[in-house]
This record gives structure tokens, sequence and C-alpha cells, in this order.
């Protein structure tokens, strides 16, 4: 078996033929845990186009969004990438409220990476090839 990091290029052209594509949950920076006024600063991006949404009205959609995905993923039986609040919600990863910085991407590729890597019949796939 070769390593994770020799699959590199072959994992890429395998996922570009997938007859179904890996499902992610929606990372976002506002977080349930951080202080009032982290949230406001995580959120001010979505506050200034959404002016009609509370805070707590986006972690609601945030919410709300991610469940969909999950019983998208689930009714067609597609690997669901997680660990979106594993992104540090910080300047560093997020340009603005939702869109990641290049950091954010690599932290991003790490997890869909790691998402496939872990995922019996993606594994399969790439053997087979």
């Amino acid at each position: 078996m070769r390593s994770k990091s020799g699959w590199k290029g072959s994992w890429i052209r395998s996922v570009l033929r997938l007859p179904w594509w890996p499902l992610r949950r929606l990372p976002h920076r506002v977080r349930r845990e951080q202080s009032p006024q982290e949230r406001f600063v995580a959120a001010s991006n979505n506050l200034l186009y959404m002016p009609y949404l509370s805070i707590d009205g986006l972690l609601a959609g945030y919410a709300a969004y991610n469940h969909a995905i999950e019983g998208a993923a689930a009714s067609r039986g597609v690997l669901l990438v997680g660990g979106q609040d594993g992104i540090p919600a910080t300047a560093e990863y997020f340009t603005d409220s939702v869109h990641l910085t290049a950091a954010g991407c690599r932290w991003m590729a790490a997890r869909v990476l790691d998402a496939l890597s872990s995922d019996p019949a993606f594994v399969d796939l790439v053997e087979a090839r």
C-alpha cells in the first residue's frame, strides 16, 4: 500500500472522475463559544449584507444549512466532510465571515483529504485504478 502522500496525484484524478462528489459542511467564522464582541467582528460581513438577521439568526441559519447538507449526504449515501469548526475563527483563516484565506484553504484541503483517505469506498476506488 502506498502512503497517502504518494497517492496525491492519483487521488485528485480519481475524485474528478467520481460519479458523486463529497459534500462538506459550511465553515464560518462566527461561533457560539465566542464572546459577544468576537461574534460581532466575525459576523460583520454577514451583518452588512444580511442586516435583517441577528447573530443568533446567522448561527441558526448555518446550523440549518449544515443539517440540510447532512441530510442530503445521508439520503444519497455520499461522504460528508465534517470538521468545519476545526478551522480557527480568526483573520488568519477567514477573509470575512465565510470566505477563506490561503491558510484557510489549506486547512479545508487537509479536511477533505483526511475525509477521503479515511473513506473505505474512496480508498478502494483509488486502489482499483
